[in-house]
């Protein structure tokens, strides 16, 4: 938004607007404005000897209209005009100084939800460290866990380069690195799978941090102790909300938490965590604007309003909208399945010679207990629109499971409901459950002909390579987030629309039941054995052969078997 007030006036209007209640904020961001009052207050005492310079804080407010320029989107090629809360972020970092002139702040933690301009405002501050901030030779570095990540922010400050006249005069672009040849400065990528000694940066930008994990220690502890020989280094922090496993940033976090509440004395570091607060309810849209302050600009509102009604009814759209829009942290293991909504999808099955595409997966499980064999067909289910609104064929797919436990299995299967399901066919008891499930697949195989088979290469290897010298296509399916992530949302997703139906197999409602999701960094999903209620192998199996099905091409109708 262009305006013309100077920064000490925004600045003062934003802690006037938040104290009154105008400017709706979450408890920290509330701590860090009376922070910045009492701050102003003992200014230059002996118990505080740091002051502000408004006219260093002013020129390194009027930086960003000055010489920068939005990239992309709706204000593509105009001025860099801070909004109230950047505004006082940049007043801070770059207005506080010690007694020798040199900054004050030497790190700073920010807190903001998705689409608030987090990535912009970093590539911004990159370029000021580099050009603007009385520093020889000044490198910056954008730095993450991958070096796709890293780009993020880096590629924003290159296209910035290409937008702005003044920076393209004075800057050159060239393999990944913004050089500045007359001050001898750069800014560039680094991750964590690139060597990292000799450097000596004048300001790192640490990009999601809540991505980071404990195996990123030794390079995050690279990164902030990388500085020493600078006269007044900057570490920057810009993230969203993380999970659980975000330990990382839950310590950074949790530090700043001290801070701002008086428990931790640290004059160094400048916390701003915009999020709402726990008593709020989440789909309050009157408190989503402490997440995102710049709900209005950058955020709309309509689009949280349309995220939020899909989210009060899906569990995955539930947690990602607490994550990234609302900045409050989930747990990284979820329980997938609605019992209810599986239940009701529990139907006689189609014929399957109708089916266009059918497949099997099997799931060995533990040594010693439940082992699954699941079929899934594939059937057309009229037209829908895909998101670019082209039309496109819709599915709805079927499964039918067999279970096996080993008959040494230390489970009592005499007690119910174990009872019941091995008197019903629903698990048969094996002595050698690999021989039953490799005679059942090739007596299925030769009698039906189904496409492929799915298999675990980890403890079905052997299993797999019988399959295959026996002519079934067997596919290995690697245990982990990237070949279970697609299946898995897609899966919960025509679940939740009802294009799911099983026989009402009742140990695969219990399976159902008993499945947890455990999310990594980049928030894909993969089941979670271990922290599930119990065992889950066969609907793993279901997941195995749904992911053959859905990459399936259509096959002629009439050439399928039936199960």
């Amino acid at each position: 938004m262009i305006t013309h007030v100077s920064a000490k006036d925004k600045v003062e209007s934003y802690v006037s607007g938040v104290l009154d209640g105008t400017i709706v904020v979450g408890k920290w961001v509330l701590l860090a404005i009376q922070r910045y009052l009492k701050d102003i207050g003992r200014q230059d005492t002996e118990a505080f000897p740091f002051h502000l310079d408004e006219d260093a804080a002013e020129k390194a407010c009027r930086f960003f209209p000055k010489v920068l320029r939005h990239s992309k989107g709706e204000w593509a090629g105009q001025s860099f005009h801070l909004e109230p809360w950047q505004c006082f972020i940049i007043w801070n970092l770059f207005g506080w100084k010690r007694e020798d002139g040199t900054r004050r702040f030497r790190e700073a933690v920010i807190l903001v939800a998705r689409k608030n301009g987090k990535t912009q405002l970093g590539a911004g501050i990159a370029h000021k460290a580099a050009v603007a901030d009385q520093e020889a030779v000044s490198e910056v570095y954008c730095a993450a866990t991958k070096k796709e990540q890293a780009m993020v922010l880096f590629d924003e400050a290159e296209r910035m380069v290409s937008k702005a006249p003044a920076l393209a005069k004075h800057a050159q672009c060239r393999h990944h690195r913004i050089l500045y040849p007359a001050t001898g400065s750069k800014i560039m990528p680094l991750d964590s799978d690139k060597p990292f000694d000799g450097l000596n940066p004048h300001a790192i930008l640490l990009d999601e941090l809540h991505a980071w994990r404990d195996h990123h220690k030794p390079f995050y502890d690279t990164m902030v102790t990388a500085s020493a020989a600078r006269r007044q280094p900057m570490l920057m922090i810009i993230t969203t909300e993380g999970d659980t496993n975000s330990k990382l940033w839950i310590n950074e976090r949790n530090y700043c938490y001290g801070i701002l509440s008086d428990f931790y004395q640290d004059e160094t570091v400048f916390a701003m965590l915009y999020a709402i607060d726990e008593k709020d309810q989440w789909d309050d849209s009157s408190v989503w604007v402490k997440a995102n302050p710049n709900l209005g600009v950058s955020v709309k509102q309509d689009y949280l309003i349309e995220f939020c009604n899909k989210a009060r009814h899906n569990s995955e759209k539930r947690n990602q909208f607490l994550r990234y829009h609302c900045n409050r942290v989930v747990s990284a293991t979820e329980w997938g399945i609605d019992l209810g909504a599986w239940k009701n999808l529990g139907a006689p099955l189609s014929n399957w010679h109708d089916a266009d595409c059918a497949t099997v997966g099997f799931d060995l499980g533990g040594w010693d207990d439940l082992a699954g064999v699941a079929y899934c067909a594939r059937f057309e289910d009229g037209i829908e629109n895909d998101a670019e609104g082209r039309e496109r064929t819709s599915y709805r797919y079927e499964f039918k499971t067999q279970a096996f436990i080993y008959a040494d299995s230390k489970r009592d299967i005499s007690k119910l409901p174990w009872l019941d399901w091995c008197h019903n066919g629903l698990c048969k008891r094996e002595e050698f459950v690999i021989g039953a499930i490799k005679k059942q697949i090739l007596a299925d195989h030769e009698t039906y002909g189904f496409e492929a088979v799915a298999f675990d290469q980890f403890n079905a290897q052997q299993l797999g390579e019988e399959l295959t010298s026996a002519g079934i296509k067997s596919i290995s399916f690697r245990q982990n987030f990237l070949m279970y992530n697609e299946p898995l949302h897609n899966f919960l997703n025509l679940l939740e629309r009802g294009k799911i139906r099983h026989d009402g197999n009742d140990l695969l409602a219990w399976c159902a039941g008993n499945l947890a999701i455990k999310r990594d960094s980049a928030d894909r999903w993969m089941p979670c054995k271990k922290s599930s209620k119990d065992k889950i192998d066969p609907l793993v199996a279901c997941l195995m052969a749904f992911r053959l099905a859905m990459l399936s091409p259509p096959k002629p109708k009439g050439s399928l078997f039936v199960y």
